[in-house]
């Protein structure tokens, strides 16, 4: 009979059942229900709740580790100190609103052996049906010129799916692995330093910069079709205001692409563009919601302080994982070639912001140009794409 690896299965947890309800319980459920042939060992790691959700881990998962923390560390920080409670051969990350299927796990693994003859080590990720199921998440998940990072498809009717899901190769490439539910062998978390999700970032762009690094170490990321999870999205971090949640991930992708830059005159040039247009965009968004402009600018602006000493520590940790194999010189190049431009689909709604949007071509031309001469020739030569996309839910 075959052997099957071990798998350790984590996730973190933070009032689970007064946040998501049912949803919570049919989580635990779905992973109580999984059926796989190797050994299992399921480790949570609960951010300091104050409601019943360790008494129903303990209910139904009798056999799971529970790591009660007296502070809410955040997601981030759970995860990576997760990483070192583990003992699978690989690694299975889930976020706490999503419901797996009883065949998810070895699905997972026989992907992975396959897979595996000819790339090595692989990080697989789930397509997503997500919210109240009439939708999924995505099945090309793509960075852009300017950092942005969502799936072609984002966000597209179920149906469109389910037309599309037999002329689907079995697995496909990403560039980045969606962080509710990934799959990670345990030799490629050392090769991490058993760094996952990057400690200073605060929740958004975690799951993206991780694939920028998966790239870097030459581990390949894939989604399969037999790969697919329900997923409510947002359930836990919906409490999270509107403006944090953009200056988050803002940020985050601000540092990460700073610290894949050599020259400072590059730096500031990308820092002062970006302050220009997170502050624009901020300010629409803040009177689109009729919150608090001056409350959102001034948090953006105590953010933008840690920017700099962040690429730095990034850099440093880049450098630490890939040694002399990797000399910062525009690695985004690779993700970012013939891929339009996202934008807020809000951005689009009036003639008079669209053009708004074609009049800011030049500059978002310009600073591809700052990157890489030839993806601003690639840009200049085809036209600069762009589309209207819902970017924050």
């Amino acid at each position: 009979m075959e052997k099957y690896p071990s798998v350790s299965i984590i996730f973190v947890n933070y009032n689970g059942r007064k946040i998501l309800g049912n949803l919570f319980i049919r989580f635990l459920e779905s992973i109580r229900g999984l059926q796989y042939p190797g050994q299992v060992e399921v480790l949570a790691v609960d951010n300091n709740s104050d409601d019943d959700s360790i008494s129903l881990i303990r209910k139904i998962l009798p056999h799971a580790l529970i790591v009660k923390l007296k502070e809410n560390i955040g997601y981030i920080n759970a995860v990576n100190l997760a990483l070192k409670y583990t003992n699978g051969d690989y690694v299975l990350i889930l976020n706490n609103d999503v419901i797996l299927p009883k065949n998810f796990l070895l699905n997972a693994i026989d992907n992975i052996k396959e897979l595996g003859q000819k790339y090595g080590d692989v990080v697989l990720a789930a397509l997503q049906i997500v919210g109240d199921a009439k939708r999924y998440l995505g099945t090309k998940p793509i960075l852009n010129v300017l950092g942005q990072a969502l799936h072609v498809d984002y966000l597209s009717p179920l149906e469109n799916l389910t037309k599309q899901i037999s002329r689907l190769p079995k697995c496909w490439s990403g560039v980045y692995p969606d962080g509710a539910a990934f799959i990670i062998s345990r030799s490629t978390i050392e090769k991490l330093k058993y760094i996952v999700f990057i400690p200073i970032f605060k929740m958004y762009f975690d799951d993206v910069e991780l694939g920028i690094r998966l790239t870097l170490l030459g581990v390949p990321i894939f989604y399969c079709k037999n790969l697919i999870i329900y997923h409510r999205l947002y359930s836990t971090s919906k409490i999270t205001i509107q403006y944090k949640k953009y200056i988050n991930f803002n940020i985050n992708r601000l540092m990460t692409l700073l610290s894949l830059m050599n020259s400072d005159i590059q730096r500031v040039f990308v820092l002062f563009l970006y302050l220009i247009l997170d502050l624009f965009t901020l300010s629409l968004l803040m009177l689109k919601n009729r919150s608090n402009i001056f409350t959102s600018l001034y948090h953006y602006l105590k953010e933008i302080k840690r920017v700099y000493h962040g690429a730095e520590f990034i850099r440093r940790y880049y450098d630490s994982i890939a040694g002399s194999s990797f000399n910062n010189r525009y690695f985004l190049l690779k993700l970012f070639d013939h891929h339009p431009i996202l934008l807020p689909r809000w951005l689009c709604q009036t003639r008079y912001s669209r053009q708004i949007i074609e009049l800011l071509t030049p500059i978002v031309l310009l600073y591809s140009f700052f990157i890489s001469h030839n993806l601003y020739k690639t840009y200049k030569a085809k036209g600069l794409r762009y589309s209207c996309i819902e970017t924050l839910s």
